[in-house]
Formats: structure tokens, sequence, C-alpha cells
């Protein structure tokens, strides 16, 4: 009898244990398979999720005071900048609590973009023009507080102050500033709605004023806590930290630090 013959005789004897084993073998492979695809098609919904939200956005300088506004403008015009980066946009980022006025509801965890047309011709997005009593909301902020088009709402933003809040020594009795605004459109996701620094899946409540207006509201000047920069083709990651780094260092000021001579 040949080997082979031996091995055909144990396969057939113990079929039933072998049969057990090639579906075993089978069902693992197809729940890996399907684990590996669920996985990829994740990733890859997250990745286009993140992007929807960046608009533009490659890279920004932030920080937890505020700098000068033209700091951008210095940024750009540094004779190495356009190597690297296409466009810059300064804005306002805050945090905010958002009530509407009629009814009295209230949505917290809100972030508040104070922006003008650079921010809307750094994304390449139609721009709103906005009136110095309008903003924009997302459509999941306009959902929770059950608003349209002409509602006033009030948006309560803390000023920036030198000292914590929590401090002894702090002023309690002037910790922000309510701006009562007219919502002039709930902007779609399409018309950057959904605009997100934060890493987050789940509904974003963002709503958008000028920033001229905000910034004589927190009293801060012609000051911004954020550059938005966009990265050239061909320069998205090799070094770009460290070229704005050195690009911010060599613009920046005294004043930009919080420090007059």
């Amino acid at each position: 009898m040949t080997s082979w013959q031996l091995v055909w005789r144990g396969v057939t004897w113990f079929w039933r244990t072998n049969l057990a084993i090639v579906l075993g073998v089978a069902t693992a492979v197809a729940v890996l398979g399907g684990a590996l695809l669920v996985g990829h098609s994740v990733r890859g919904s997250l990745a286009d999720l993140v992007n929807n939200r960046l608009g533009k956005t490659d890279w920004m300088v932030a920080s937890p005071r505020f700098f000068r506004e033209d700091l951008a403008t210095d940024l750009a015009a540094r004779p190495t900048f356009h190597d690297v980066f296409s466009d810059q946009a300064p804005l306002i980022v805050a945090d905010a609590v958002v009530t509407e006025q009629a009814s009295g509801r209230r949505a917290g965890r809100v972030k508040v973009y104070g922006v003008d047309e650079r921010f809307w011709r750094f994304h390449g997005v139609a721009s709103a023009s906005l009136g110095d009593r309008e903003a924009l909301l997302s459509p999941a902020l306009a959902r929770e507080l059950n608003v349209s088009t002409g509602a006033a709402v009030l948006v309560r933003v803390q000023r920036p102050s030198d000292i914590p809040l929590d401090s002894l020594h702090a002023r309690k009795d002037e910790v922000g500033r309510t701006l009562r605004l007219i919502t002039r459109e709930i902007r779609p996701a399409s018309g950057l709605g959904e605009f997100s620094l934060d890493a987050q899946q789940g509904d974003v409540y963002a709503v958008f004023v000028p920033l001229a207006r905000l910034q004589t509201e927190l009293e801060v000047g012609h000051r911004v806590n954020t550059i938005l920069l966009e990265s050239s083709p061909g320069h998205r990651t090799t070094g770009l930290a460290e070229r704005a780094r050195d690009m911010v260092r060599e613009a920046a000021g005294p004043d930009d630090i919080g420090l007059s001579l």
C-alpha cells in the first residue's frame, strides 16, 4: 500500500473530524477577512469625515494667548513661506454656550469661530458675508436648539484672562460676554458648516460669527488665537512642523507673547 493510499484511507475514515476542521478553518478565515474589510472601511470613513471637517487645513498655529492678527500676514510675507505653504487664514476659536432666545433651549460644548472673508477664501467655499449681528450655525446645533433661519440666538463666550478663573484673584463678575445674533443660515456640511479642529466623531456644534465683532466683544483688539495653514502640493508632511515653527519664531514679536517695551 502506497503512502497516498494510506493518506486517503485516513481522510475517509476520519471524515467527520476532518470536515469539522475544514469548516472551522473556513469560518475563521471568513471572520478574519470580514474584520479586515470592515476595519479598512471604517478607517476610510473616519479619514473622509476628518478631511471634510478640516477643509483645506493641514497645519495650524494655535496659542492659549491672543496674538496679532497681522502675524498671519507677516508669516505669508516670509521669503520661504510659499515654498511649503499655499495660504493662511487667521481666526478666533473659543468655547461657548448657545441659547435660543425664544424657547430658552440651550446647547453646551459649542465652538465659536470668529471668521472673515479670508476663512472662506482659504477653504475655497462660497463666502457668507456675515453682517455684524449675524451668525451661521452648524446643522447639528440647529437641530439641538430647534432653530431655523432668522431665529435669535444668544452666544455666551468666555473672555480671555491672564488670571485663571479658579484663582482667588480672578474677577468672577466679568467672566464672559453674551452676543445676541440672528441666524442667517444653517450652514451645510458641504459649505464647511461642520468645520472642526477637534478630533471627534460625534455631532459638531459650531457657530460662525464675524471676526471683528468677536474681537470687539472680547476686548482683544486686532488679535486672534489661531492661524490655519494649507500645505503646498508635494509638501504635506516632511519637516513642515519645524519649518512652520521657525517661521513663527522669525515673524513673531514681543507683543505676540504679551510683552511690551
